[in-house]
């Protein structure tokens, strides 16, 4: 979305997880833009804390800040490969759910049993503990009827993502009770090369209030993947 907004004004750079941010991955860069509260971190760049939606004050407060910076004398060119690899490797029939009458925990932690499937013995019970970490630093729901909870650390062997179809509005926090649409990313230690695309898609969905309601509409995974893939 920044990319959209801001067009060749501005690279992303990298893309990282709140426990990988340090002083050695800011060197080169000019801000940083975060949907997560990093007050209690020093940087000597910058730092934009914005909502997962990106509203139009917080894009003008950045423009504002772009027109005034000088920005570095070199670029980094570590732009993400987004078509690399066949992001549709990440889902599968056995981590897709349809539920009805859910609860939150309930489902995350059904969702967390298919993803546990090959990781280690406590992986499950790490994996829902990271999550509730990561919700403490800033809302995991992305528009009124999508979620997309994950750990606030990478903790599996290889990249996985659980779907849950909501047909009854689920209860998410006391802000948020519609949500019909769960992504569960489980990312990798080892690496997470097309994942950067899920999630785009992933953004773009929140913006598409037509194929929000056709993935809600699914009854198997063979629908949701192909409506799901034709996000752009």
């Amino acid at each position: 979305r920044l990319e959209t907004e801001f067009g060749n004004r501005l690279e992303v750079v990298d893309v990282i997880g709140y426990y990988e941010l340090n002083q050695e991955k800011i060197q080169g860069i000019d801000f940083i833009v975060s949907a997560v509260d990093l007050s209690n971190l020093y940087f000597q760049v910058p730092v934009f804390t914005v909502s997962v939606f990106l509203k139009n004050d917080e894009i003008a407060q950045i423009r504002e800040a772009m027109d005034q910076m000088q920005v570095s004398s070199h670029t980094k060119s570590s732009q993400i490969n987004r078509s690399a690899s066949d992001f549709k490797q990440y889902f599968s029939k056995d981590n897709f759910l349809i539920c009805f009458n859910q609860d939150k925990n309930s489902l995350l932690s059904n969702m967390a049993d298919g993803l546990s499937e090959g990781e280690s013995y406590n992986f499950k019970e790490s994996l829902l503990h990271g999550i509730q970490q990561r919700e403490e630093l800033s809302s995991v729901v992305f528009s009124e009827k999508i979620a997309v909870p994950h750990p606030i650390q990478a903790l599996g062997t290889d990249v996985k993502i659980a779907v849950a179809i909501c047909k009854d509005p689920l209860l998410w926090d006391d802000q948020n009770s519609n949500v019909q649409l769960v992504f569960l990313l489980s990312p990798s230690i080892y690496g997470n090369e097309g994942l950067t695309d899920v999630t785009k898609r992933i953004v773009s969905l929140t913006e598409k209030d037509d194929l929000q309601n056709q993935l809600i509409a699914c009854n198997n995974f063979e629908d949701f993947i192909n409506i799901f893939e034709n996000i752009t």
